[in-house]
């Protein structure tokens, strides 16, 4: 039994499509990123559309800020449907990174500490 036989069908169909290549080409209108960074929910929204199926009810929508410094960097936003959580980042000169996990394979955690100063 390979390891593959062992996932659900789910899992199985989205691993299938991950190793695919890519055929087109991801686009975000000047218009809608503008209207997202205002926390615009229907522009976030369709933003998600191009990577979530439609029988995908999406439940939250939201700017997350810019990771940067003085207001240059890349813009993030993020989408919780029924089966997954999902992020956009728009990069400061327009590259776009989509990336998502299942909500029944997020069983971690992680702890931050930074430096303290003393």
């Amino acid at each position: 039994m390979t390891a593959a036989s062992q996932l659900p069908a789910a899992v199985s169909e989205a691993v299938q499509q991950a190793q695919q290549p890519s055929r087109g080409t991801i686009r975000v209108k000047t218009s809608v990123l503008r209207q997202a960074k205002k926390n615009n929910p229907e522009a976030i929204r369709s933003m998600f559309r191009q990577f979530i199926p439609d029988d995908e009810e999406i439940y939250l929508v939201h700017y997350l800020g810019i990771k940067g410094v003085f207001g240059i960097g890349a813009s993030s936003f993020g989408c919780l449907t029924q089966r997954r959580v999902a992020d956009i980042t728009v990069g400061f000169f327009g590259e776009v990174t989509y990336e998502d996990a299942f909500v029944e394979t997020i069983k971690s955690s992680a702890i931050h500490q930074p430096a303290l100063v003393c």
